[in-house]
């Protein structure tokens, strides 16, 4: 019997943060020029945090897309928290992250 691999994978390192805030759409759009570094920054802080599966650059965005339909022009402890399902996709992760989100919230809301 012959193994066939349907996928080959390219491991790349996320972008720098200027990089990844250019490269969402929806972060130059009405109140989200506001809340755009904040959310970067915050997905960013995430992604240190030792969770299950952490968030790529397509959660940022889909993140960033959701807080702006919302009208959301900044980030406080009950948007994350009321939003993080949109960011982290799985229950493990979710719960990991809400955790963790407090501690990142108020680094974020901070500078």
């Amino acid at each position: 019997m012959q193994l066939k691999r349907r996928c080959l994978y390219h491991w790349i390192d996320y972008p720098s943060l200027e990089k990844e805030y250019r490269n969402c759409p929806g972060a130059r759009a009405g109140g989200a020029r506001d809340a755009g570094p904040a959310v970067v920054g915050f997905v960013r802080d995430l992604r240190n945090a030792d969770l299950y599966k952490r968030p790529g650059v397509a959660e940022t965005i889909d993140w960033l897309n959701a807080l702006v339909a919302l009208d959301q022009r900044s980030l406080d402890e009950e948007t994350v928290n009321d939003t993080l399902g949109a960011l982290l996709s799985t229950r493990t992760t979710s719960a990991s992250g809400g955790a963790v989100s407090r501690r990142i919230i108020q680094k974020v809301t901070s500078s």
